[in-house]
């Protein structure tokens, strides 16, 4: 009994320690579209520029990095880069940040929270957010995703020609909680290739087809409420539909 408790100890302290060593090499950085430059340090008093700006020059980052997000429009960046442990992209306390879209490329093991996501706020095409196949264990956690947030004095032309697909995942292990996806064609669509993943505790609100399309294997979909379908077509709309692509969908649970 004595030694089980020594080598749980011992499991203790080695976990405790590589928690520090992480601790000891993540960095905060802070991007700023009113006042930062990316001739900056990415300090608080020395912010980046905007999200966009951060991934189209390249930066890299660590395990453990929180990149704080301030007032303004960042743009339609492109995440990309394959981490160790998990890197947040985050709203700063207090602030609001601004995308049309944003794009996980060659991505892995990356945390996106606090964002507002919509073609309100700047010009993007396709889908407003998007998971690429060669992407994995991506988070997205309490983002507001919308193509717009008012259709006040839309016609039924305007929603066929302007509302599309909202949420696009075509990685692994993505997860999808807590956020609010408005005024959509199709709100979330999980695809063949995008295994393993866990969509809850969304609301989807505003639908002109589908609620969620969910045709990976082995995914999760929990908590979630979808309501209020724009019955502008003949299409038949569905709450949750699922259909096998290739061969057979297994082990998704609702």
């Amino acid at each position: 009994m004595m030694k089980c408790l020594t080598m749980k100890n011992s499991l203790f302290l080695l976990m405790a320690a590589s928690l520090a060593v992480i601790s000891a090499h993540a960095t905060n950085y802070y991007v700023d579209p009113a006042s930062g430059n990316m001739t900056n340090s990415g300090t608080s008093g020395s912010p980046w520029s905007t999200l966009e700006a951060v991934f189209t020059s390249g930066k890299t980052f660590s395990s453990g990095d929180v990149i704080y997000l301030r007032d303004g429009y960042h743009g339609v960046p492109t995440v990309a880069g394959n981490n160790g442990g998990d890197v947040t992209i985050q709203a700063q306390s207090g602030h609001s940040p601004e995308l049309a879209k944003i794009t996980f490329n060659n991505a892995s093991k990356w945390i996106v929270s606090g964002l507002s996501i919509s073609r309100d706020h700047g010009s993007s095409s396709g889908e407003l957010v998007v998971v690429n196949s060669n992407s994995s264990y991506i988070t997205m956690d309490s983002c507001d995703v919308a193509f717009t947030f008012s259709i006040s004095g839309w016609t039924t032309s305007n929603m066929l020609n302007n509302l599309g697909e909202a949420v696009k995942i075509r990685g692994s292990n993505t997860t999808f909680t807590n956020n609010y996806v408005l005024n959509s064609a199709f709100g979330i669509v999980v695809t063949e290739t995008s295994s393993n993943s866990t969509i809850s505790y969304n609301v989807v609100e505003g639908i002109r087809e589908d609620g969620m399309r969910i045709l990976g294997n082995y995914c999760i979909v929990e908590y979630n409420t979808i309501m209020d379908f724009y019955g502008v077509d003949s299409a038949h709309d569905d709450g949750i539909q699922s259909w096998a692509v290739n061969g057979t969908v297994y082990g998704v649970e609702l």
